[in-house]
């Protein structure tokens, strides 16, 4: 019914990635999917077959590292809310069948311009990509080193090892911003929503491959010198827990 994506690009379909129940109206099945660092909102028809079904991104034109979830699905009619990283919330609503939708509610983030983001993508290594956030400097920087000023950072890989993190709201991430701390979320080789072909390569390879790649993400940010070299942490749960007990990010 959905094809197999081997190698997902930028902005497009990356297969179904979701433990959230489908939604379906007549023939089209309406989800909420990870694709790379975002989620994104997909429509295609249960009654094509693989050779034939052509996803359909509902929020197509929106900046590509938004992340959308469908919350509510009547009639034809879906509404989709985007909570961006700051804490910004977007409600449209959505025809299917039509090309746009509406907005009818935006709520500015709460944080007064907690941080700055990026997408970072690494040159070579196209199943690794991390979301960099830095606090702005009108926050309360608890943390802030007036030598260097420059905050320090907590790399945060995601738990699985088959999950993925996305540039949507994380209150753990907001509180640490609005300390003045940086965060750096990895999604390393083998996260959900970079095709099969990232999953497939860290099976029997786990503790390697991914511990590899949140070094690399490591050493990159370090180059950037955009946060304290001397003041990086490893923070996170799961199986990001177990690349903090490694203690092999250095």
């Amino acid at each position: 019914m959905v094809p197999e994506v081997y190698d997902a690009k930028e902005g497009s379909f990356a297969g179904v990635y979701t433990n959230r129940l489908s939604q379906v109206f007549n023939d089209t099945v309406v989800v909420t999917t990870q694709a790379r660092c975002t989620t994104r909102a997909f429509a295609f028809n249960i009654k094509s077959n693989i050779a034939d079904c052509k996803p359909t991104d509902l929020m197509a034109g929106a900046d590509s590292h938004d992340s959308w979830a469908v919350i509510g699905l009547g009639k034809g009619q879906i509404i989709l809310a985007r909570h961006s990283l700051d804490g910004e919330i977007e409600l449209r609503h959505h025809i299917l069948g039509e090309q746009s939708g509406m907005t009818f509610l935006h709520i500015p983030s709460p944080f007064n311009n907690l941080l700055t983001s990026k997408v970072i993508q690494y040159p070579g290594r196209p199943t690794l990509e991390s979301v960099l956030m830095l606090p702005s400097t009108t926050v309360t920087n608890l943390f802030r080193n007036n030598q260097s000023h420059k905050p320090p950072v907590l790399i945060y890989p995601h738990g699985g090892p088959h999950a993925a993190h996305s540039t949507h709201y994380d209150p753990y991430c907001a509180a640490l911003l609005e300390l003045g701390v940086a965060i750096l979320l990895v999604n390393y080789t083998g996260s959900t929503g970079y095709g099969q072909g990232s999953i497939d390569s860290l099976v029997g390879h786990v503790g390697d491959i991914d511990v590899a790649d949140v070094q690399l993400a490591r050493d990159d940010l370090v180059e950037r010198a955009v946060v304290d070299k001397d003041r990086i942490g490893l923070f996170g749960g799961s199986h990001g827990r177990t690349h903090a007990l490694l203690r092999k990010v250095t």
